[in-house]
């Protein structure tokens, strides 16, 4: 189905009509390598793309049979000997031989638990030197009285989830005498053969054909909806993460198999769907774009190969509230499948191709990253034991979203920058989605406008407050009635204090507010009526608005900062009748502006 979305003819069929490797020639770095080296420099803490995992060793096996193993395993896959570097303004990667090739390998002892612990969380993030050896390193960690253990600590330039499954399943059997002879001989294809293949498919007219799908997704892209975090901190992202995660009620993962069969979905595009509902709700507006990482192994030749084939991919959707769930995740299916089909060009290729930003924080990336962990994922619970635990690892996004399925449990993560969100948003983030999924997949065809994302006791919380015994007795006038009366008893004293000192008095603030009712009228402003007021903080802002309280209008403050398709967008949603704005502002198209006095 990829071949006949993005190609033509067998142009792309046979990795036999690749050339052969020249001896001598240098092979540049793939996509995925390329970008991890990138972020490798540019980060300043390198280690948030580590991956360390310890691997429980049987008392009869020692260090050195274990190292023996190991580099065995690196002669059957040359990734785990390739070094990448940078030179003559390219990027490539050399592998060893293993001749010149020596693993990075200690033998450690610890004599407490807490020595134990603070070894491998020390060994985990300590840098690698990309350009000068492979990234990844072996520990062999023996507590006095226990067990050996094995720490492994690898950077993902060299290996993904995939390849991690792959890896933990070689290791376990050659540790167990029980290898296959598919286990003990080197892969058909090598991570080299993945790299050179990408840049030849590239060179013959495939990146022209991904280039024209996506300047297509992604044009017309507006201001995308964005979760409004609790703190603003002045520097940025705090970089540090915090994670909630809560399994998956049974009683969805049935209604989730049985919806995706009969619909003919996939549970990876309407999880996603579910969650791009949520967010369209709980978030800034309809146009709702994720980052989700995709696999590249799209053939079977590299199905065996160990190394990083990852891409990530943006994925757009505009939530209409008035569609229904099933009309909602069928498009969203179809969409997805689309951008799957096409998701071999590099996502920093993709973002130079939208209209809009698809970034948040400046590194290009979406605020949210949407995850999914199918059969093929593995998290240590039969095996290795994952040593990154979230309170001391890197927020790679503001937000980051894992759905978790497989047949024997399904479970939803969200991981978040503790700079940006507490740990009780995440929380109710959490319930209030597997809330949504529930509602979604018992009434596929309720509106999206329809659906409750209100947790228990909150909407009695809300009903509570809003009750007769809380109501405040305020008094039977207008906001700008009580400000004209306070001028008439105060004409004289300081209404307004500018930051600059400068103060406006009661008395001259009301003939402001009275100048403007009086030509907001004149203009033909009526009784409920909606009149912008685009300026900054001042006297003048002030004036504006009680003047349009004066003329019976209501107000709507634009923040100049805001991006003029935006200021239009709220202006055009709201049906102003006119913008009252200030000198040197520049004009919301399509509307008239008064000038302030």
């Amino acid at each position: 189905r990829i071949d006949a979305e993005i190609g033509e003819g067998d142009t792309f069929k046979r990795l036999s009509d690749m050339p052969a490797l020249v001896p001598g020639e240098r092979v540049p770095m793939s996509w995925a390598q390329r970008r991890m080296w990138m972020l490798q420099q540019l980060l300043s803490n390198p280690s948030s793309y580590h991956i360390a995992h310890v691997f429980p060793i049987p008392r009869e096996r020692s260090a050195s049979e274990v190292k023996s193993i190991l580099e065995s395993m690196a002669d059957r896959h040359g990734i785990l000997r390739t070094r990448l570097y940078h030179e003559d303004d390219g990027f490539w990667q050399e592998e060893f031989p293993l001749s010149r090739w020596s693993l990075d390998w200690m033998e450690l002892e610890t004599d407490t638990q807490e020595e134990w612990t603070s070894l491998v969380l020390y060994e985990r993030e300590q840098p690698f030197g990309l350009s000068k050896a492979p990234g990844w390193r072996a520990r062999w960690i023996r507590e006095t009285g226990g067990e050996p253990m094995l720490l492994l600590v690898f950077h993902h330039a060299l290996i993904d989830e995939w390849s991690m499954n792959l890896f933990k399943r070689e290791f376990d059997s050659l540790l167990s005498g029980s290898a296959s002879n598919s286990e003990s001989k080197k892969p058909s294809h090598s991570y080299i053969d993945f790299s050179r293949w990408q840049h030849w498919t590239f060179s013959k007219g495939l990146r022209e054909r991904l280039e024209t799908y996506w300047k297509g997704r992604l044009s017309g892209l507006g201001e995308t909806n964005r979760l409004s975090p609790d703190f603003q901190p002045r520097e940025g992202r705090s970089g540090r993460s915090g994670a909630v995660t809560r399994p998956v009620e049974a009683s969805i993962q049935s209604m989730m198999e049985a919806y995706c069969k009969r619909e003919g979905l996939s549970r990876f595009s309407v999880w996603m769907s579910a969650w791009q509902i949520l967010q369209a709700r709980l978030g800034t507006g309809e146009e709702v774009v994720l980052a989700t990482p995709v696999s590249e192994r799209d053939r079977s030749e590299w199905q065996d190969v160990m190394g990083m084939c990852l891409n990530t991919l943006p994925i757009r959707s505009k939530v209409d509230e008035d569609a229904s769930f099933r009309s909602f995740s069928k498009n969203s299916h179809h969409s997805l499948t689309g951008d799957l089909a096409h998701g071999q060009l590099p996502y920093e290729d993709i973002v130079r191709l939208a209209d809009g930003e698809l970034g948040t924080d400046g590194q290009g990336l979406p605020q949210v990253m949407f995850v999914w962990h199918g059969e093929y994922d593995w998290s240590g619970e039969d095996g290795a034991e994952s040593v990154s635990p979230w309170k001391r690892s890197r927020a790679k996004n503001p937000i980051s979203i894992h759905i978790t399925d497989r047949s024997q449990f399904c479970r939803m993560s969200i991981v978040y920058d503790d700079g940006l969100f507490e740990e009780r948003t995440a929380e109710k983030i959490l319930l209030r989605y597997e809330a949504v999924a529930r509602q979604l997949l018992e009434n596929p065809d309720t509106r999206i406008a329809d659906i409750d994302i209100l947790l228990p006791g909150e909407r009695e919380h809300i009903l509570e407050l809003s009750g007769r015994d809380n109501q405040v007795q305020y008094p039977k006038t207008t906001l700008h009635g009580i400000f004209r009366q306070t001028a008439e008893r105060y004409p004289e004293r300081p209404a307004v204090i500018e930051a600059d000192g400068r103060e406006t008095s009661y008395v001259v603030l009301q003939g402001w507010v009275s100048m403007i009712s009086s030509f907001l009228r004149s203009r033909g402003v009526e009784r409920e009526a909606v009149v912008a007021v685009h300026m900054h903080r001042s006297s003048f802002l002030l004036a504006s608005t009680l003047g349009v309280l004066d003329a019976g209008g209501a107000f709507l403050l634009l923040e100049p900062s805001l991006p003029m398709d935006r200021l239009r967008t709220m202006a055009e949603q709201a049906r102003v009748a006119a913008v009252i704005t200030e000198e040197g502002m520049p004009i919301i198209p399509g509307f008239s502006a008064p000038r302030a006095p």
